[in-house]
């Protein structure tokens, strides 16, 4: 993905299918749009490009009134968006500083300025609550009367929901503040992380013979940090000096350890070993979880991130009904799993009579797109119709005492149907 700050940048792609937004977190509401944008781009044969802005708008506008308690916590960093972004299949990305000359020019100069003229958009896709231009006059109306004069198509995706709640930044940032990491990574469609950045320092690891880190905090995480209004001024300005010179020892790979032995032992000042200890415990305690009892959301955000990598998931993307019943019936069955394993055992067999046929249903097709997925992987040429047929029939074969033939027709019809 090729980033650009600023439009006037002999790189920048002359055409283009653009989305417009702040994508703090590109939760799974952004995922869906960009999925539709990127089918646009592909139709029109254009480059699928996102316009955002830094600083974030509420953040300079909490700047400019002097009160921090009015900017939002961020998701993300910069850095971090940029990386979903490309992960999503951006074309290009342009990051627009947000400044007094940007936040008032009008919204009729925005889009003859910036949409045709700089970015050459010939189809823009917002949201449902989409505003810009000076005190948010700009609304979708406006937007597509300017396409219709200026000729560009413009197009709306309504908002995402999962679990009956809308799917934003700020519902995010609600879950991640009060500790509801499950929810968070639900609306993200995985679970939520932090970056951090690596810089060169004195090469000591070449002469060492095993490799040294050096941390440092870019101006970008400072101002994450501060925006979170936690921090007392004087510990974010030491940060900008921050160079870790301590020490970490890290058992060998293969090496025998015994119960209550560290594996990872950090010798460093204490503020410093702090830092990069907390670090350290989150990351291990994750990999640790994970590869242990691996939770439900984790797996979750896997499976539906390789669905969405497959060639047919824009046609499900770009039908807003398709999309939301996908999204219905997807978080229906990774609730009811957990609330199954969960239940007490009268009440987990009495469940198991009465809803049997569709955690069959739903366990097989669950396994069926795993298998699709992983023999993609592998080198596979055979299609996702070719896999849930040959998973039905040994899934029968191998309960046949458990699979009625009613459900077995069912599952033959719902395999010619998919």
């Amino acid at each position: 993905m090729k980033v650009f700050r600023g439009f006037n940048h002999p790189g920048i792609a002359p055409a283009c299918a653009l989305t417009i937004g702040n994508f703090d977190g590109v939760h799974r509401g952004h995922q869906a749009m960009l999925a539709l944008l990127n089918s646009e781009a592909q139709q029109r044969g254009v480059n699928g490009c996102v316009l955002t802005f830094e600083p974030h708008p509420r953040d300079y506008f909490a700047a400019v009134a002097r009160k921090p308690d009015l900017a939002p916590a961020r998701v993300g960093t910069l850095r971090d968006k940029l990386a979903d972004l490309a992960n999503c299949g951006v074309d290009q990305t342009v990051v627009l500083p947000f400044n007094a000359a940007l936040a008032s020019r009008s919204p009729q100069a925005f889009v003859s300025d910036v949409l045709v003229n700089g970015l050459g958009a010939r189809y823009v896709l917002v949201g449902d609550d989409f505003r810009f231009g000076a005190k948010r006059a700009g609304d979708y109306a406006l937007l597509d009367a300017a396409g219709d004069a200026q000729g560009f198509d413009v197009a709306r995706m309504n908002s995402y929901e999962v679990h009956g709640l809308r799917v934003s930044s700020s519902a995010v940032r609600d879950a991640l503040g009060n500790g509801r990491m499950e929810d968070a990574a639900r609306l993200l469609g995985h679970p939520y992380c932090i970056s951090g950045h690596v810089v060169h320092g004195r090469k000591l690891g070449r002469e060492l013979g095993f490799r040294t880190l050096n941390l440092r905090f870019a101006q970008e995480d400072i101002a994450y940090l501060r925006s979170l209004g936690i921090f007392e001024e004087g510990f974010l300005n030491s940060l900008a000096d921050f160079r870790f010179a301590g020490d970490i020892d890290i058992m060998p790979e293969g090496t025998i350890v015994f119960p209550g032995e560290p594996l990872v032992r950090v010798d460093a000042p204490l503020a410093q070993a702090q830092l990069v200890e907390t670090a350290l415990l989150n990351l291990i305690g994750q990999v640790l979880q994970w590869a242990s009892i691996p939770s439900m959301s984790a797996i979750e955000a896997i499976v539906l991130r390789g669905l969405q990598q497959q060639a047919w998931w824009p046609s499900v993307a770009n039908n807003p009904a398709a999309i939301q019943s996908f999204t219905d019936n997807w978080d229906l069955g990774w609730r009811f799993i957990p609330a199954l394993l969960g239940a007490p055992d009268p009440l987990r067999a009495a469940l198991n009579v009465v809803i049997w046929p569709f955690t069959g249903v739903l366990s097989w097709f669950i396994y069926g797109a795993l298998a699709y997925l992983f023999g993609r992987l592998l080198g596979g040429r055979g299609t996702l119709n070719q896999m849930l047929g040959t998973t039905a029939l040994a899934y029968v074969y191998a309960r046949p005492h458990l699979m009625p033939r009613g459900l077995f027709q069912a599952t033959g019809l719902m395999n010619r149907c998919i």
